[in-house]
């Protein structure tokens, strides 16, 4: 026997379109945060935004989801959120001023930057650091600086012509040290929890150690952190010696385990 079909039977089942919620910036700046949260979660985004361009671009690596994008209002309350969580990375002296310029462009609040990593020493060369103290003080919210130092500005020096080496030949005072590299300025941030100095070493000639040749800029660093009541941390990175990572407990500094 032959079976008939009616139009029931070939009808596709009716599906509901999605709910979509439209008025999203209607809400109470809590929850629209909560909102902006939860979708930079979704992207699984770096915690450290490295600024290593050798010419610094008017917005941050590639970074930034499209969402973001929607407006202005959208793009200043998410990426202020964004920045709260990450630490930034200066790899270059330009990236401090090329900073100031995207959240000056975007109406990003100063506030939002809580960790600032400074990988360039010249930066704190009293001479050259306007855009860096300017940067500093205006991120009044500040919990934790990584600086860099050099050997050269903590040492006198010669370098032999037939091998290129260094040969340390004294080291400087605090006060000559601050001639070149002048971080005091940091001493005035209320809100800072953790200091973090690396310092970078050369294969180098003379008597003098490692620690000897860094104990000015060290000396500033354990003074500042234990009277602003700070965590500390040094990095000792030699060619010989590979990376050491100390931090202080009761005001003196151990080997991290």
């Amino acid at each position: 026997m032959e079976k008939h079909t009616t139009s029931l039977d070939t009808q596709e089942p009716k599906i509901d379109p999605p709910v979509v919620f439209k008025r999203i910036l209607a809400l109470p700046p809590e929850l629209r945060d909560m909102v902006w949260k939860h979708q930079l979660d979704t992207f699984n985004l770096p915690k450290t935004i490295v600024m290593k361009d050798e010419i610094p671009s008017r917005k941050l690596p590639n970074l930034i989801p499209a969402f973001c994008y929607t407006n202005k209002q959208v793009f200043q309350e998410s990426v202020t959120l964004l920045l709260k969580d990450r630490k930034i990375s200066l790899t270059r002296h330009a990236h401090i001023k090329a900073l100031l310029d995207f959240l000056k462009r975007g109406n990003i609040p100063e506030t939002a930057i809580r960790s600032l990593s400074f990988r360039y020493a010249k930066e704190w060369n009293p001479s050259a650091s306007y855009y860096l103290r300017k940067l500093v003080q205006s991120c009044i919210n500040l919990q934790h600086i990584c600086l860099r130092i050099t050997w050269n500005y903590c040492v006198d020096y010669v370098i032999e012509t037939r091998t290129d080496r260094v040969n340390i030949t004294g080291i400087k005072s605090r006060e000559e040290m601050f001639e070149r590299w002048d971080p005091r300025c940091l001493e005035r941030i209320s809100t800072l929890r953790s200091l973090e100095l690396e310092c970078i070493c050369p294969e180098y000639t003379g008597t003098y150690t490692v620690e000897e040749m860094f104990e000015q800029p060290v000396d500033w660093v354990k003074e500042t952190c234990n009277r602003l009541k700070m965590r500390c941390v040094v990095r000792f990175e030699t060619k010989l010696e590979g990376i050491r990572r100390l931090v202080m407990e009761e005001g003196n500094l151990g080997v991290l385990r």
